[in-house]
Protein backbone atom coordinates (compact mmCIF):
# COMPACT_ATOMS: atom_id res chain seq x y z
CA UNK A 1 0.00 0.00 0.00
CA UNK A 2 1.30 3.47 -0.92
CA UNK A 3 0.05 6.62 0.79
CA UNK A 4 1.02 10.04 -0.54
CA UNK A 5 1.08 12.48 2.34
CA UNK A 6 0.86 16.25 2.34
CA UNK A 7 -0.13 18.86 4.85
CA UNK A 8 -2.98 19.26 5.43
CA UNK A 9 -4.31 16.90 2.74
CA UNK A 10 -3.69 13.16 2.65
CA UNK A 11 -4.21 11.15 -0.52
CA UNK A 12 -4.43 7.38 -0.25
CA UNK A 13 -3.08 5.24 -3.07
CA UNK A 14 -2.77 1.54 -2.41
CA UNK A 15 -0.95 -1.10 -4.43
CA UNK A 16 -0.51 -4.81 -4.17
CA UNK A 17 3.14 -5.68 -3.67
CA UNK A 18 3.37 -9.02 -5.43
CA UNK A 19 6.79 -10.71 -5.16
CA UNK A 20 7.03 -13.20 -7.98
CA UNK A 21 9.70 -15.83 -7.79
CA UNK A 22 8.81 -19.02 -9.65
CA UNK A 23 10.56 -19.79 -12.93
CA UNK A 24 8.51 -20.25 -16.11
CA UNK A 25 6.47 -23.46 -16.15
CA UNK A 26 6.08 -23.32 -19.91
CA UNK A 27 7.94 -21.93 -22.90
CA UNK A 28 8.67 -18.30 -22.05
CA UNK A 29 5.94 -15.89 -23.05
CA UNK A 30 7.07 -12.49 -24.26
CA UNK A 31 6.40 -9.91 -21.54
CA UNK A 32 8.01 -6.50 -20.93
CA UNK A 33 10.57 -6.01 -18.19
CA UNK A 34 8.01 -4.74 -15.66
CA UNK A 35 6.70 -8.29 -15.24
CA UNK A 36 9.50 -9.66 -13.10
CA UNK A 37 10.14 -10.77 -9.55
CA UNK A 38 8.43 -8.41 -7.09
CA UNK A 39 6.17 -6.79 -9.64
CA UNK A 40 3.58 -4.38 -8.25
CA UNK A 41 -0.12 -4.33 -9.12
CA UNK A 42 -2.19 -1.28 -8.26
CA UNK A 43 -5.14 -1.76 -5.93
CA UNK A 44 -8.72 -0.67 -6.73
CA UNK A 45 -7.99 0.19 -10.38
CA UNK A 46 -8.00 -1.93 -13.56
CA UNK A 47 -4.53 -3.41 -14.10
CA UNK A 48 -3.13 -3.75 -17.65
CA UNK A 49 -1.06 -6.81 -18.55
CA UNK A 50 0.52 -6.76 -21.99
CA UNK A 51 3.21 -8.24 -24.21
CA UNK A 52 3.80 -9.79 -27.61
CA UNK A 53 2.90 -13.04 -29.33
CA UNK A 54 2.48 -14.30 -32.86
CA UNK A 55 0.01 -12.12 -34.83
CA UNK A 56 -3.51 -13.46 -34.40
CA UNK A 57 -2.56 -15.66 -31.45
CA UNK A 58 -4.94 -15.81 -28.48
CA UNK A 59 -3.56 -14.93 -25.04
CA UNK A 60 -5.16 -15.59 -21.64
CA UNK A 61 -4.15 -13.93 -18.36
CA UNK A 62 -5.31 -15.43 -15.05
CA UNK A 63 -4.93 -13.73 -11.67
CA UNK A 64 -6.97 -13.38 -8.49
CA UNK A 65 -9.82 -15.59 -9.64
CA UNK A 66 -10.31 -13.90 -13.01
CA UNK A 67 -9.21 -14.71 -16.55
CA UNK A 68 -8.98 -12.14 -19.35
CA UNK A 69 -8.27 -12.91 -22.99
CA UNK A 70 -6.99 -10.98 -25.98
CA UNK A 71 -5.82 -11.62 -29.53
CA UNK A 72 -2.45 -10.31 -30.71
CA UNK A 73 -2.77 -7.69 -33.43
CA UNK A 74 -0.98 -7.61 -36.78
CA UNK A 75 2.22 -6.44 -35.08
CA UNK A 76 2.00 -9.12 -32.39
CA UNK A 77 0.98 -6.77 -29.57
CA UNK A 78 -1.69 -7.78 -27.05
CA UNK A 79 -3.18 -6.24 -23.90
CA UNK A 80 -5.72 -7.28 -21.28
CA UNK A 81 -7.03 -5.34 -18.29
CA UNK A 82 -7.61 -7.17 -15.04
CA UNK A 83 -10.57 -6.00 -13.00
CA UNK A 84 -9.82 -3.79 -10.00
CA UNK A 85 -8.50 -5.83 -7.08
CA UNK A 86 -8.57 -5.16 -3.33
CA UNK A 87 -5.37 -5.29 -1.32
CA UNK A 88 -4.51 -8.80 -0.17
CA UNK A 89 -1.71 -10.49 1.75
CA UNK A 90 -2.63 -13.92 0.38
CA UNK A 91 -0.14 -15.61 -1.98
CA UNK A 92 -1.32 -15.36 -5.59
CA UNK A 93 -0.29 -16.70 -8.97
CA UNK A 94 -0.23 -14.70 -12.20
CA UNK A 95 -0.42 -16.91 -15.29
CA UNK A 96 -0.03 -15.71 -18.87
CA UNK A 97 -0.74 -18.27 -21.58
CA UNK A 98 -0.98 -18.14 -25.32
CA UNK A 99 -1.90 -20.98 -27.66
CA UNK A 100 1.74 -22.03 -27.80
CA UNK A 101 3.35 -20.76 -24.64
CA UNK A 102 2.79 -19.43 -21.14
CA UNK A 103 4.41 -18.18 -17.97
CA UNK A 104 3.47 -18.53 -14.33
CA UNK A 105 4.64 -16.57 -11.27
CA UNK A 106 4.06 -17.25 -7.59
CA UNK A 107 3.55 -14.73 -4.78
CA UNK A 108 5.40 -15.54 -1.59
CA UNK A 109 5.40 -12.11 0.08
CA UNK A 110 5.21 -11.75 3.86
CA UNK A 111 5.58 -8.03 4.61
CA UNK A 112 7.69 -5.01 3.65
CA UNK A 113 11.08 -3.80 4.91
CA UNK A 114 13.68 -1.19 3.96
CA UNK A 115 16.67 -3.43 3.31
CA UNK A 116 20.35 -2.59 3.72
CA UNK A 117 21.91 -2.65 0.25
CA UNK A 118 25.02 -1.51 -1.60
CA UNK A 119 24.49 -0.35 -5.18
CA UNK A 120 27.43 0.79 -7.32
CA UNK A 121 29.28 1.95 -4.22
CA UNK A 122 26.25 3.67 -2.69
CA UNK A 123 25.19 2.38 0.72
CA UNK A 124 21.53 2.42 1.73
CA UNK A 125 20.98 1.79 5.43
CA UNK A 126 18.37 -0.63 6.71
CA UNK A 127 15.21 1.11 7.83
CA UNK A 128 15.72 4.13 5.55
CA UNK A 129 13.48 3.77 2.52
CA UNK A 130 14.77 5.17 -0.79
CA UNK A 131 13.69 5.20 -4.42
CA UNK A 132 10.32 7.01 -4.38
CA UNK A 133 9.32 10.14 -6.28
CA UNK A 134 6.03 12.03 -6.12
CA UNK A 135 4.46 14.70 -8.31
CA UNK A 136 1.61 17.18 -8.22
CA UNK A 137 -0.61 18.49 -10.98
CA UNK A 138 2.44 19.96 -12.75
CA UNK A 139 3.62 16.38 -13.43
CA UNK A 140 7.13 17.21 -12.20
CA UNK A 141 8.42 14.34 -10.09
CA UNK A 142 10.42 15.18 -6.98
CA UNK A 143 12.29 12.90 -4.60
CA UNK A 144 9.98 11.80 -1.82
CA UNK A 145 10.55 11.18 1.86
CA UNK A 146 9.31 7.62 2.37
CA UNK A 147 8.58 5.63 5.50
CA UNK A 148 7.02 2.27 6.28
CA UNK A 149 3.97 2.00 8.52
CA UNK A 150 3.40 -1.73 8.62
CA UNK A 151 2.82 -2.70 4.99
CA UNK A 152 2.00 0.87 3.99
CA UNK A 153 4.57 3.18 2.40
CA UNK A 154 3.95 6.85 3.26
CA UNK A 155 5.55 9.27 0.78
CA UNK A 156 5.66 13.06 0.85
CA UNK A 157 7.55 16.09 -0.40
CA UNK A 158 7.12 19.61 1.03
CA UNK A 159 7.08 21.08 -2.50
CA UNK A 160 4.12 18.91 -3.56
CA UNK A 161 0.96 20.28 -1.97
CA UNK A 162 -1.52 18.15 -3.92
CA UNK A 163 0.11 14.84 -4.91
CA UNK A 164 -1.38 13.00 -7.87
CA UNK A 165 1.14 10.24 -8.65
CA UNK A 166 4.06 8.30 -7.22
CA UNK A 167 6.83 6.23 -8.80
CA UNK A 168 9.28 3.75 -7.36
CA UNK A 169 12.66 2.76 -8.85
CA UNK A 170 11.60 4.40 -12.12
CA UNK A 171 15.08 4.60 -13.65
CA UNK A 172 17.56 2.36 -15.42
CA UNK A 173 19.94 2.35 -12.43
CA UNK A 174 17.74 3.17 -9.43
CA UNK A 175 18.88 3.61 -5.85
CA UNK A 176 16.13 1.77 -4.00
CA UNK A 177 15.69 -0.71 -1.18
CA UNK A 178 12.05 -1.79 -0.76
CA UNK A 179 12.02 -5.55 -0.11
CA UNK A 180 9.70 -8.12 1.35
CA UNK A 181 10.68 -10.12 4.42
CA UNK A 182 11.68 -13.07 2.26
CA UNK A 183 14.44 -10.92 0.73
CA UNK A 184 12.83 -10.25 -2.66
CA UNK A 185 13.09 -6.67 -4.01
CA UNK A 186 10.07 -4.74 -5.21
CA UNK A 187 10.14 -4.06 -8.93
CA UNK A 188 9.72 -0.61 -10.51
CA UNK A 189 6.17 0.75 -10.61
CA UNK A 190 4.21 3.90 -11.29
CA UNK A 191 0.68 5.02 -10.44
CA UNK A 192 0.41 7.50 -13.34
CA UNK A 193 -0.25 7.12 -17.04
CA UNK A 194 1.40 10.34 -18.17
CA UNK A 195 2.24 10.45 -21.85
CA UNK A 196 5.97 10.88 -21.49
CA UNK A 197 7.97 7.83 -20.52
CA UNK A 198 5.41 5.41 -21.97
CA UNK A 199 7.27 4.62 -25.17
CA UNK A 200 5.02 6.92 -27.20
CA UNK A 201 6.11 9.00 -30.16
CA UNK A 202 6.16 12.70 -30.91
CA UNK A 203 5.85 14.61 -34.16
CA UNK A 204 7.14 18.00 -35.24
CA UNK A 205 9.71 19.61 -37.48
CA UNK A 206 12.76 18.13 -35.72
CA UNK A 207 11.87 14.47 -36.27
CA UNK A 208 14.48 12.78 -38.43
CA UNK A 209 16.64 15.91 -38.67
CA UNK A 210 20.44 15.71 -38.24
CA UNK A 211 22.24 17.07 -35.19
CA UNK A 212 25.82 17.72 -34.11
CA UNK A 213 27.14 17.36 -30.56
CA UNK A 214 30.35 19.04 -29.40
CA UNK A 215 31.14 16.05 -27.16
CA UNK A 216 29.44 13.03 -28.73
CA UNK A 217 29.38 9.51 -27.41
CA UNK A 218 31.08 7.12 -29.82
CA UNK A 219 29.71 3.69 -28.93
CA UNK A 220 27.16 3.64 -31.75
CA UNK A 221 24.23 4.03 -29.35
CA UNK A 222 22.34 6.99 -27.88
CA UNK A 223 21.69 8.73 -31.18
CA UNK A 224 17.93 9.12 -30.80
CA UNK A 225 17.60 12.82 -29.97
CA UNK A 226 15.36 13.45 -33.01
CA UNK A 227 14.03 9.97 -33.81
CA UNK A 228 10.47 10.85 -32.78
CA UNK A 229 10.44 8.42 -29.85
CA UNK A 230 10.44 9.26 -26.14
CA UNK A 231 11.49 5.75 -25.16
CA UNK A 232 14.33 5.81 -22.65
CA UNK A 233 16.36 3.07 -24.33
CA UNK A 234 19.93 2.90 -25.61
CA UNK A 235 18.67 3.10 -29.18
CA UNK A 236 16.05 5.83 -28.74
CA UNK A 237 17.64 8.22 -26.24
CA UNK A 238 20.60 10.59 -26.54
CA UNK A 239 23.82 10.98 -24.57
CA UNK A 240 26.98 13.05 -24.59
CA UNK A 241 30.32 11.52 -23.70
CA UNK A 242 31.43 11.28 -20.08
CA UNK A 243 34.16 13.93 -20.13
CA UNK A 244 33.95 16.53 -17.36
CA UNK A 245 34.24 19.41 -19.83
CA UNK A 246 31.49 22.03 -19.98
CA UNK A 247 29.50 23.47 -21.58
CA UNK A 248 28.41 20.72 -23.93
CA UNK A 249 26.22 21.62 -26.88
CA UNK A 250 24.01 19.78 -29.33
CA UNK A 251 22.60 21.56 -32.39
CA UNK A 252 19.75 20.32 -34.58
CA UNK A 253 19.58 21.43 -38.22
CA UNK A 254 15.89 21.83 -39.09
CA UNK A 255 16.83 21.83 -42.79
CA UNK A 256 14.54 24.72 -43.62
CA UNK A 257 13.28 28.04 -42.35
CA UNK A 258 10.46 27.89 -39.81
CA UNK A 259 8.51 29.93 -37.34
CA UNK A 260 9.10 27.86 -34.22
CA UNK A 261 6.05 27.89 -31.94
CA UNK A 262 6.95 25.30 -29.28
CA UNK A 263 9.94 23.32 -28.02
CA UNK A 264 9.88 20.43 -25.57
CA UNK A 265 12.95 18.81 -24.00
CA UNK A 266 12.31 15.28 -22.73
CA UNK A 267 14.71 14.39 -19.92
CA UNK A 268 16.02 10.88 -19.25
CA UNK A 269 15.80 8.85 -16.05
CA UNK A 270 19.43 7.76 -16.50
CA UNK A 271 20.76 10.75 -14.56
CA UNK A 272 23.24 13.54 -15.01
CA UNK A 273 21.18 16.13 -16.87
CA UNK A 274 20.94 19.32 -14.84
CA UNK A 275 20.75 22.73 -16.54
CA UNK A 276 19.48 22.93 -20.13
CA UNK A 277 19.44 26.20 -22.07
CA UNK A 278 17.34 26.25 -25.26
CA UNK A 279 18.42 28.46 -28.15
CA UNK A 280 17.26 29.12 -31.73
CA UNK A 281 19.11 30.50 -34.74
CA UNK A 282 18.50 31.37 -38.36
CA UNK A 283 22.02 30.77 -39.64
CA UNK A 284 23.50 28.29 -37.15
CA UNK A 285 26.00 30.91 -35.94
CA UNK A 286 24.10 33.53 -33.95
CA UNK A 287 21.78 32.00 -31.35
CA UNK A 288 19.09 33.51 -29.15
CA UNK A 289 18.14 31.94 -25.82
CA UNK A 290 14.40 31.25 -25.53
CA UNK A 291 14.31 29.21 -22.33
CA UNK A 292 16.31 27.65 -19.53
CA UNK A 293 15.47 24.98 -16.95
CA UNK A 294 17.05 22.72 -14.35
CA UNK A 295 16.02 19.06 -14.20
CA UNK A 296 15.94 16.92 -11.10
CA UNK A 297 18.40 14.05 -11.27
CA UNK A 298 17.14 10.63 -12.45
CA UNK A 299 13.69 12.06 -13.26
CA UNK A 300 12.11 11.60 -16.74
CA UNK A 301 10.61 15.08 -16.69
CA UNK A 302 9.78 17.38 -19.60
CA UNK A 303 10.45 21.07 -20.14
CA UNK A 304 8.02 22.72 -22.52
CA UNK A 305 8.22 26.15 -24.14
CA UNK A 306 4.93 27.15 -25.74
CA UNK A 307 3.64 30.35 -27.30
CA UNK A 308 6.93 31.00 -29.08
CA UNK A 309 7.07 33.08 -32.25
CA UNK A 310 10.68 32.47 -33.26
CA UNK A 311 10.56 33.47 -36.92
CA UNK A 312 13.35 32.62 -39.33
CA UNK A 313 14.55 29.65 -37.29
CA UNK A 314 16.66 27.00 -38.97
CA UNK A 315 18.52 25.56 -35.98
CA UNK A 316 17.75 24.64 -32.37
CA UNK A 317 20.59 24.26 -29.89
CA UNK A 318 20.71 22.83 -26.38
CA UNK A 319 23.49 24.18 -24.17
CA UNK A 320 24.41 21.89 -21.26
CA UNK A 321 26.63 23.89 -18.87
CA UNK A 322 26.80 21.48 -15.93
CA UNK A 323 25.88 18.06 -14.59
CA UNK A 324 24.54 16.58 -11.37
CA UNK A 325 27.23 15.31 -9.02
CA UNK A 326 26.13 11.70 -9.51
CA UNK A 327 25.21 10.64 -13.01
CA UNK A 328 25.17 7.41 -14.98
CA UNK A 329 25.39 4.36 -12.67
CA UNK A 330 25.35 6.78 -9.72
CA UNK A 331 28.99 7.72 -10.23
CA UNK A 332 30.67 11.10 -10.79
CA UNK A 333 31.03 11.57 -14.55
CA UNK A 334 30.05 13.93 -17.35
CA UNK A 335 27.44 11.85 -19.15
CA UNK A 336 24.27 13.80 -19.98
CA UNK A 337 21.18 11.94 -21.17
CA UNK A 338 18.02 13.12 -22.92
CA UNK A 339 15.15 11.20 -24.48
CA UNK A 340 14.01 13.58 -27.23
CA UNK A 341 14.03 17.15 -28.52
CA UNK A 342 10.57 18.00 -29.84
CA UNK A 343 10.10 21.12 -31.98
CA UNK A 344 6.82 22.44 -33.38
CA UNK A 345 6.55 25.11 -36.05
CA UNK A 346 5.40 26.14 -39.51
CA UNK A 347 7.54 26.52 -42.64
CA UNK A 348 8.16 30.03 -43.93
CA UNK A 349 9.30 29.07 -47.40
Amino acid sequence: MIRMQTAPTRVLLAVLLTPLCAPPLFAEVKLPGLFTDSMVLQRDLPCPVYGTADPGEKVAVTFGGQTKTATADAKGNWLVKLDALPASAEPRVLTVRSENQGREFNNVGGGLIAEEVDLDGNHLAAGTLKGFTVCGEDKKFRWADAALEGNTVVVSNPEVNKPVAVRYAWADFPLCNLYNKEGLPAGPFRTDDFRYGLGTTVDGIAVGKPFVCTQPITNGLFGGLTDGSVKDTNQNSFATNGAMKFPKEVTVDLQGVFTVTAICVHNSARGGTKTVEVQVSGDGQRFTTVGRTEFKNYTPDTYGLTGLNAKGSGFVRLVLPDVHELSFQHKPNGFIFLRELEVQGTPER
